[in-house]
């Protein structure tokens, strides 16, 4: 089983679940998800709109902005949703055209709960 871990995210990358201490969140589109792993994979590294899409959506199609903002829409929507739940903010930064996580911005809180899929 593989987890990334950041503070008091945690991402069981097994089950596809994510863990804000012992609390599971509710992701309902799998695109937020994938977008929250591959930046935690890639944390500290920017990574450009169109990478992005590329691995979420397979995106063979020239690169447009308009395109690009499909992932704007996906980083918006699941960071206001990620404050509501933990009143942190995500550590998900806009860079020029890409997006970066960075990584231990975020407060640890001890849980003696085990967390296992």
């Amino acid at each position: 089983m593989l987890n990334l871990v950041d503070g008091t995210l945690r991402i069981c990358t097994s089950s596809a679940q994510v863990f804000w201490g012992s609390a599971k969140m509710r992701i309902n589109n799998p695109k937020e998800y994938a977008l929250l792993r591959l930046l935690m994979d890639h944390a500290g590294q920017v990574m450009s709109r169109k990478k992005i899409l590329e691995q979420l959506y397979d995106w063979k199609e020239p690169y447009t902005d308009d395109a690009g903002r499909i992932i704007d829409v996906i980083v918006n929507r699941y960071s206001r949703k990620f404050e509501a739940f933990t009143g942190s903010p995500l550590p998900i930064s806009r860079r020029n055209n890409g997006y970066v996580y960075e990584k231990s911005r975020l407060p640890r809180i001890d849980s003696t709960e085990s967390l296992t899929d």
